[in-house]
């Protein structure tokens, strides 16, 4: 409570939150949402907490707690002086609060249970994620959802079907190695091995175009029933996705 770094990051959080109002609507939307597609299942109660830049959401048991000082916003000292890198300065901003909440909110209710630790299993179950933001958070712009610039959006956009091509032809779907997934499911400046104009998380984005597509090709699969399916083979054929 003494220590100067963390009182002055608390000073910080006083002065950038001087209310949540933005945060608390975004969330009173997502879990209305939530109530509609989910009937029955708990909303979890949320607190604000200044947690020592050790966590920007935190879990136990039915509650979630947002580390405001994690999202103060990018160029701040405090970043700084712990080596927060650029890129993920970027993304310490308040608007990532009810975007970040959802996606820890629904990796615990859905956790991956995909066996096979392939990329593309692990690209499909990211997916998956994105396409809960989808439904819950149906005004938020892709941008937030993802974590991207739009520069960087609009630059996947452009080579989906060259980086589509690269993963069928490196045979990298099936791959269960820990580089190639990390390459290209990763937080990083950039893909390695692909321009540095292109965001990091690649194969995330494809999953959650995968699963878009699997979506509109069977307009009969629930929420539910698509998070409870792992087989992410069957998924991808039934998608019918060619960019």
């Amino acid at each position: 409570i003494r220590d100067k770094d963390m009182s002055g990051g608390y000073e910080n959080c006083k002065t950038a939150f001087t209310d949540l109002s933005g945060a608390e609507s975004a969330l009173t939307d997502a879990f209305r949402h939530y109530a509609y597609y989910f009937p029955g299942k708990a909303i979890p109660k949320l607190f604000a907490m200044m947690s020592g830049f050790n966590y920007a959401i935190a879990n136990a048991d039915s509650h979630f707690a947002i580390g405001l000082e994690m999202y103060i916003g990018p160029k701040n000292k405090y970043y700084d002086m712990l080596h927060f890198p650029v890129y993920k300065q970027q993304v310490m901003r308040k608007e990532f609060i009810p975007v970040d909440l959802v996606r820890a909110w629904m990796m615990r209710e859905y956790p991956n249970t995909d066996k096979t630790g392939t990329l593309l299993g692990e690209m499909i179950y990211q997916g998956k994620l994105l396409y809960l933001s989808d439904a819950l958070m149906p005004e938020t712009n892709d941008t937030l959802k993802i974590g991207f610039s739009k520069k960087q959006l609009d630059w996947c956009v452009e080579h989906e079907k060259d980086m589509w091509g690269h993963f069928i032809q490196n045979k990298f779907l099936y791959s269960n190695e820990k580089d190639i997934i990390a390459k290209f499911t990763g937080e990083g400046p950039f893909t390695t091995g692909f321009v540095k104009e292109s965001p990091a998380r690649t194969g995330v984005w494809i999953g959650w175009n995968i699963v878009r597509s699997y979506m509109e090709e069977n307009p009969g699969i629930k929420l539910e029933e698509l998070m409870k399916d792992n087989n992410a083979q069957v998924l991808l054929s039934k998608s019918k996705y060619k960019p």
